[in-house]
């Protein structure tokens, strides 16, 4: 996978439990369009970082322009910022 880290929008389902779970995104792209991709499937979760800077890790895959794709989303959580890091 190539590392992207570029900022994105995303739509997020959360839980009473405080569980968060990805459902799909919007790129800026460098022609100047908007890419939304949906999220077909979250393949696993995970905190990174420490207790004072905490983010959350996601491996996710969708069908791109007909192919399947594996990327990396993360979400800085003392930001609230959400990244496209690596596809």
């Amino acid at each position: 996978m190539e590392l992207i880290n570029k900022k994105i929008d995303v739509i997020a389902f959360t839980g009473c439990k405080g569980e968060i779970k990805p459902m799909r995104f919007r790129i800026h792209a460098d022609y100047g369009q908007n890419v939304v991709i949906a999220i077909d499937k979250v393949i696993s979760s995970g905190s990174l970082g420490n207790y004072k800077n905490p983010v959350l890790d996601f491996t996710c895959e969708s069908i791109i322009d007909g192919v399947k794709r594996l990327y990396e989303l993360r979400f800085i959580v003392n930001e609230v910022v959400w990244y496209l890091y690596r596809m």
